[in-house]
């Protein structure tokens, strides 16, 4: 008797522990995340921006005044493909007194509300209280195909918006991080310009 009691125990212990332990760990990644809610976030550029394998830099000498960059345009016309990747940086500060971070982010660049790129930052951040640290997130897209799909026309004005200003006023970014598996329930949007 004492023995099926037990064993009907332990059965319970295995089920409840594993239970209580998830509880635990989605109200620590909840509170992290709050933390995340209250930092500062702020654009701070592009870097290493690359077309077709090559710096963005390494095109410069095509654009000519009143050409757009019209060479350039007609080599992406008849390539197949045209791999481009650069860094979004992001400052991030801490305003709390506890350290911020986050495991994973959902992530959206958006422009006049229409979505143009979107993917997952899949490293471990942290911002001490009191500091501010830059996330690089790494981006990468076929322009080809993006300009050749269904937000073809959005992309294709927010290109043209950047070229001709140098910024684009209706962009933004939109992030969801995790921690410890538990995403942030609502978006935190980060306004570039």
């Amino acid at each position: 008797m004492d023995t099926m009691i037990f064993c009907k125990m332990e059965k319970v212990i295995k089920f409840i522990l594993p239970a209580l332990l998830l509880i635990v760990l989605s109200s620590c990644g909840t509170a992290k995340l709050k933390r995340l809610q209250n930092c500062s976030y702020s654009y701070s550029g592009i870097n290493n921006v690359t077309l077709s394998g090559k710096p963005l830099d390494a095109y410069s000498k095509d654009f000519k005044p009143g050409t757009m960059g019209a060479s350039i345009f007609t080599k992406l016309m008849f390539a197949k493909e045209a791999p481009m990747s650069f860094n979004v940086m992001v400052k991030v500060t801490n305003n709390g007194k506890k350290v911020a971070a986050l495991d994973k982010m959902e992530w959206s660049a958006l422009y006049d509300d229409k979505e143009l790129l979107n993917g997952i930052y899949d490293q471990h951040f942290e911002v001490q209280p009191g500091k501010t640290e830059t996330m690089t997130i790494p981006v990468n897209f076929d322009l080809k195909e993006k300009i050749s799909g269904p937000n073809g026309v959005t992309f294709k004005n927010f290109g043209m918006a950047y070229l001709l200003s140098g910024t684009v006023k209706k962009l933004s970014i939109r992030v969801k991080p995790y921690v410890g598996g538990v995403k942030l329930p609502t978006s935190i949007e980060i306004k570039p310009f």
